[in-house]
């Protein structure tokens, strides 16, 4: 009889190690590609209430013209930008008189000393501000430029102070 020769199955512990880097490799690839779509979600989340609220602003100056009235700019300039949204964004804090000590990430609220709307992102990897303080985006309402053209029928916008670029 012959003697039978017994073949080895399965893998050898360097080629276990070799798969395991291989996953570690993907894992780490795929972590930081989810990181940044979860920054880009919240900024398009923010760039959304920004835009909700120009929308509200619109909407009470269109409101306001049909009624035959003219609105006051100084008015508009001193409310609470949230009061044009429907509801407030999620994790709102509400208005303070001054900076609160303490905001986590994800909040916003309103100083009415200044009347800046603050938002403190949660991510902020892919966020350049010129400011060295602490990451906060603020935003202003602002009178229009002129007054004239199309200034009057938006004579109040809401604009980010300092400018900032995200992504």
């Amino acid at each position: 009889m012959r003697p039978t020769l017994r073949r080895r199955t399965g893998i050898t512990t360097i080629e276990f190690a070799a798969c395991l880097a291989l996953l570690a490799v993907f894992a780490a690839f795929l972590l930081n590609r989810l990181a940044a779509y979860e920054e880009l979600a919240e900024k398009t989340t923010v760039d959304l209430t920004i835009s909700q609220i120009r929308d509200g602003i619109r909407h009470d100056l269109i409101r306001a013209l049909l009624a035959g009235k003219r609105p006051v700019v100084n008015e508009m300039l001193e409310r609470n930008p949230v009061s044009w949204l429907a509801q407030p964004p999620e994790a709102y804090m509400g208005e303070f008189g001054s900076l609160p000590g303490q905001a986590r990430p994800g909040a916003w609220y309103y100083v009415s000393k200044t009347h800046e709307l603050v938002y403190v992102p949660r991510h902020s990897a892919h966020l350049n501000t010129p400011s060295s303080d602490p990451v906060r985006l603020r935003w202003r309402l602002l009178p229009a430029a002129n007054g004239s053209g199309m200034d009057a029928l938006e004579p109040v916008r809401i604009d980010a102070q300092p400018a900032y670029l995200w992504f």
